[in-house]
């Protein structure tokens, strides 16, 4: 308020803000939120502990601009670019406003009738509805949707109190409905462009580029991060040097999905070392309880007794030349602060240099040493989740495993697996990527084997101790090839003629997943192109909901885990890229050595001459 020079409370910086008034409606006071000159009432729909969008100028104008909208019942479609938050952005005014938001994620595929039946139940329920990515419906859907909205926002106006929209049936219609779409302009192909009429029912708001260090501070102080001032620009100093001096590909930016995954992980890290010292301080308290115990005792006993008053009662008295020390402004950057900003740094190298080829890691790793300068060590941060600090070793479980699989356990290797594990434990999909013999789909397998002897606090929904023992849980691999037929609704599901739902390969496979008590991981083999992985956009959301065809959504439970392998990137869609946690597994992370060991330790005895090539070959 003291930068922008507010003095009373009719200037227009302190109106066009967000501010909650309780007033008298039927003898009980009743919030209401104001914007500008205009009120709403609040929701009351529960979001839980969610952090919601960040509040930064540009948000605080897209807030602004939605709800004059709201009021003037028009529509509002966002546009803008991959990884702006536009829809954070309409989830950050329900969330404020308390409204229930309806969220859409469009295909080409999208049923019509489907979008039909949105609408109404959108109409007489009085909810809020956002259709994401609205440039892939094809042209029958566009259609729908430009009819059903311009009926209910000419009801709106109207104050009409019923409507009939495509299937004849006269509704009622609440005037809280709203009305979302998000575009994305740069989207290529475009599936069809949309017409006038519709661009006339919804106010279009641009968005360009995101306040990326404000919106990382937000975080940052959301997760409670010593400094975060500091450390928001130190990431955003990181992104630019990544995208100014590594490679143009796309997913080696650095989007903010991406730095949050990193937030998410280095608060896990620090939760569960803090919970290892905690532990530590326990047993070692009930180790010594009796030394203590007798020690004490023996000192009670030998204590003189004191004549000259309330024992301890010198100590507190102050001295006539003693000064009592100030209480100053605390430096940010403690020894506890650099010492977070550590593992942040050590996260950020375990969870985003595995997206990067080998030749480039090298300046990865220069640049991320520049920005993170003057830092010490994180003390065992690598370990500070691994099953080392719960009486496990996944590296060890990895590397015996291989083992009985007649592999070689080869160290670059069981890095790539160890980073697999990390990333599955925030990123709800994973993108493992490289070319034919690296070593990809064994890599996926040798996890999984592993991870069925691991205790289940290595789990992402298990919050065991360490204490814990080695038990069997039961993780499955389930691997699916999308292309293996022609038609995608044999895949995702489709309605027949009686207009009943049947499932596909893939949401059976969901529905069954959900259903079982074990580790799911779901194993999507094929090129990754945008005719079929961009129906995954919303299950590699927050929300982890696949969209069906019919307009139902179908819910991913925690213990399922979602995986593309694929040997390239370069026709896979922006979008599916920044939602995704990468893993580029090179040809040069086995390399040719273990496949000869492995070819000789296979040879029988009798084969002399292939024992004197292994003893030339282990020289």
């Amino acid at each position: 308020m003291s930068a922008r020079k507010l003095r009373e409370v009719t200037d227009f910086e302190w109106r066009r803000s967000i501010r909650c008034y309780l007033h008298p409606v039927e003898d009980k006071q009743e919030p209401l939120i104001w914007i500008l000159d205009n009120h709403y009432n609040y929701g009351n729909e529960f979001y839980g502990s969610d952090v919601g969008v960040a509040l930064t100028p540009m948000t605080e104008r897209c807030f602004l601009t939605m709800s004059q909208a709201l009021k003037q019942h028009h529509g509002s479609c966002v546009t803008g670019p991959v990884g702006v938050g536009k829809t954070e952005t309409v989830k950050g005014l329900a969330n404020i406003l308390g409204n229930f938001l309806g969220m859409f994620h469009c295909s080409i595929t999208f049923n019509p009738i489907s979008l039909g039946k949105i609408a109404q139940g959108m109409a007489m329920d009085g909810c809020w509805g956002c259709f994401d990515e609205a440039q892939n419906l094809n042209r029958e859907a566009i259609a729908v949707l430009m009819d059903c909205s311009y009926k209910i926002l000419q009801a709106l106006r109207s104050a009409s109190l019923s409507i009939i929209l495509t299937d004849g049936q006269e509704i009622g219609i609440k005037n809280s409905v709203g009305m979302f779409m998000t575009l994305n302009p740069s989207a290529t192909p475009p599936f069809c462009s949309m017409p006038n009429e519709i661009r006339s029912c919804y106010r279009t708001i641009s968005l360009i580029k995101p306040d990326i260090g404000q919106i990382l501070k937000a975080k940052c102080s959301a997760m409670g991060f010593r400094a975060p001032g500091i450390l928001a620009s130190r990431l955003k100093v990181l992104s630019e040097l990544v995208k100014d001096q590594l490679p143009s590909e796309f997913h080696y930016h650095f989007t903010i999905s991406a730095l949050v995954g990193v937030l998410k992980r280095a608060c896990q890290k620090r939760r569960f070392m803090r919970d290892e010292k905690a532990l530590d301080k326990t047993e070692r308290r009930d180790e010594f309880r009796s030394d203590s115990v007798a020690s004490e005792a023996t000192v009670k006993l030998n204590m003189p007794i004191q004549t000259g008053g309330p024992s301890g009662m010198n100590s507190m008295v102050k001295l006539p030349g003693q000064s009592q020390r100030k209480t100053g402004t605390p430096n940010p950057m403690t020894a506890a602060g650099k010492l977070e900003h550590s593992l942040v740094c050590q996260t950020i190298e375990e969870m985003l240099s595995p997206r990067m080829a080998a030749q480039d890691q090298a300046q990865f790793k220069i640049i991320l040493k520049d920005v993170f300068v003057g830092l010490p060590d994180s003390p065992a941060a690598r370990n500070a989740l691994s099953a080392k600090s719960r009486g496990f070793d996944l590296e060890a479980a990895l590397e015996n495993k291989a083992m009985d699989a007649g592999l070689i356990a080869h160290k670059p290797w069981i890095n790539r697996c160890m980073q697999l594990h990390n990333l599955s434990q925030v990123s709800n999909g994973i993108i493992v990527a490289g070319p034919p013999g690296s070593g990809k789909s064994t890599c996926i397998q040798t996890l999984v084997d592993a991870l069925c002897v691991t205790p289940r606090g290595l789990s992402r929904q298990s919050q065991t101790s360490r204490t814990s023992k080695p038990t069997e849980t039961n993780h499955k691999l389930l691997k699916i090839n999308p292309l293996v037929v022609d038609d995608s609704s044999l895949m995702f599901g489709y309605l027949n003629q009686a207009n009943d739902w049947v499932d596909g390969i893939f949401t059976s496979a969901c529905k069954k997943a959900n259903r079982n008590m074990s580790t799911t991981w779901l194993c999507l083999d094929g090129p990754l192109i945008p005719g079929w992985a961009d129906n995954f956009n919303s299950v590699l959301a927050a929300e982890k909901v696949l969209h069906l065809k019919n307009g139902d959504k179908l819910f991913l439970s925690d213990n399922v885990i979602l995986l593309f392998e694929t040997d390239s990137l370069c026709d896979s869609s922006p979008s599916t890229i920044a939602r995704s946690g990468i893993l580029y597994v090179d040809k040069d992370v086995v390399g040719w050595k273990p496949i000869a060991k492995a070819w000789l330790g296979n040879r029988s005895q009798q084969e002399a001459h292939v024992q004197v090539g292994r003893k030339e070959f282990t020289r």
